[in-house]
């Protein structure tokens, strides 16, 4: 590795977090950033071991501070959906979510956020909008099917509940993970 080089512990740092080596991952993060506090892709990086370690508040932080130095940054935009949405800030998640589309174009994981924050407030017919548009961009999507499934079970379409559940099921999807 380079001495000196925040990309090169930027790039040691995603392979510890690709490998789920979290504490690792964020010790070259912090190295990355001590050379160059500018770095935005090290606080993205960051902020996804925080994330996944479901420390939200960091994570929103680095995501926030990603956003800041560069705010076309797409990742950043919908990580920090998907973290406003584990902390029940659903109207954030949903803002977060949209402005990555708005960067990136159709994802299925913004519109799948989307619709669980949707979900959650109990707005059933946008979170199966939001769920039909994760379909589109990914038809092998089972969790979007399931949690569709879900919406139209809770809004009382069980005809439309019980064939998205049969595909989910289809697709390997496993309600439990």
């Amino acid at each position: 590795m380079e001495p000196g080089s925040a990309d090169a512990y930027r790039a040691r740092g995603d392979c510890h977090r690709y490998r789920e080596e979290y504490n690792l991952a964020i010790a070259d993060f912090n190295a990355a950033l001590g050379i160059d506090p500018e770095h935005a892709w090290s606080y993205r990086g960051r902020g996804a071991c925080y994330r996944v370690m479901q420390d939200f508040d960091r994570a929103i932080a680095d995501y926030d501070e990603a956003v800041r130095l560069d705010p076309e940054d797409f990742y950043a935009r919908r990580f920090r959906g998907d973290a406003h949405l584990a902390m029940g800030l659903y109207d954030l998640a949903v803002a977060d979510c949209e402005a990555a589309l708005a960067i990136g174009g159709p994802d299925e994981a913004a519109y799948f956020y989307m619709g669980n924050a949707r979900l959650l407030s109990g707005d059933f017919d946008q979170a199966i909008w939001h769920f039909d548009s994760a379909i589109e961009c990914d038809s092998g999507s089972g969790r979007a099917y399931y949690a569709r499934a879900l919406a139209k079970e809770l809004k009382g379409d069980s005809e439309g509940s019980d064939l998205d559940y049969s595909r989910a099921r289809e697709l390997g999807f496993d309600e439990s993970s």
